[in-house]
């Protein structure tokens, strides 16, 4: 599974995740300050033949990119939302002793305000809809929810799986969508589910900051997983 980088022209970088040669999940931001998830499947060419599901494995074979989408995954089950470490300060070596004393209180307050945000969070009904029965289940915030598509975010043993269902095949303008074309748009300002897009603008960001071309170390996590596609096919 190959992941390619490139500059977009609002400065940040589009990841492109390769399936195969016909198939590609694109996480983008966009101009308008929003981030959409796109899936193409380039298979999918006859607008009458067009399903209304598809997914997109991410696997343990690139362990990197599963761990970044699994951190997701487990952020919004377990309603880590707002992370305090965000705002601590944590380079305390040239402070003095009284100073210490004070970055100490407002670290703790940070982890405890933290943590009162995240609990009120998990008690909205929003949150209970958003990871209903272990399932991220959110509605592209590009359309009405009725005709808006949806992406399902679920841990397997091996992949994190995401399935893209297409509610109508026409959009609430009456265009017909493209075949094998899905977009998923979280909105960083106003969506259904605030505040929890800033999970996934939070990955977005981590992913920017990896370097998939960079050298790695083979993990074993891909090293078991190889094993076991190889006992499959036997």
């Amino acid at each position: 599974m190959e992941v390619i980088k490139s500059r977009s022209e609002v400065g940040t970088y589009d990841i492109s995740i390769q399936e195969n040669e016909n198939k590609s999940l694109a996480l983008v931001w966009g101009g308008n300050g929003d981030l959409y998830w796109i899936l193409d499947n380039l298979e999918d060419i006859d607008v009458k033949d067009d399903p209304m599901y598809d997914s997109f494995n991410i696997t343990k074979e690139n362990y990197a990119l599963y761990s970044l989408f699994e951190e997701l995954y487990d952020d919004l089950m377990q309603g880590r939302i707002y992370l305090p470490e965000q705002h601590m300060n944590t380079n305390v070596e040239d402070l003095t002793e009284k100073e210490k004393e004070e970055v100490e209180r407002f670290n703790a307050y940070e982890i405890e305000h933290a943590k009162l945000e995240n609990e009120d969070i998990k008690r909205s009904r929003r949150y209970q809809l958003l990871t209903a029965d272990n399932v991220v289940t959110w509605y592209s915030d590009e359309e009405q929810r009725t005709h808006a598509e949806i992406v399902r975010i679920s841990k397997q043993e091996d992949s994190i799986l995401l399935e893209f269902i297409r509610q109508t095949k026409k959009d609430d303008q009456g265009q017909i969508r493209l075949p094998g074309f899905y977009s998923i748009r979280f909105r960083t300002s106003g969506s259904t589910y605030t505040p929890c897009d800033l999970v996934f603008t939070r990955h977005f960001l981590k992913m920017q900051e990896y370097d998939f071309d960079a050298p790695q170390q083979i993990h074993i996590e891909e090293l078991l997983y190889a094993q076991k596609q190889k006992k499959k096919k036997r």
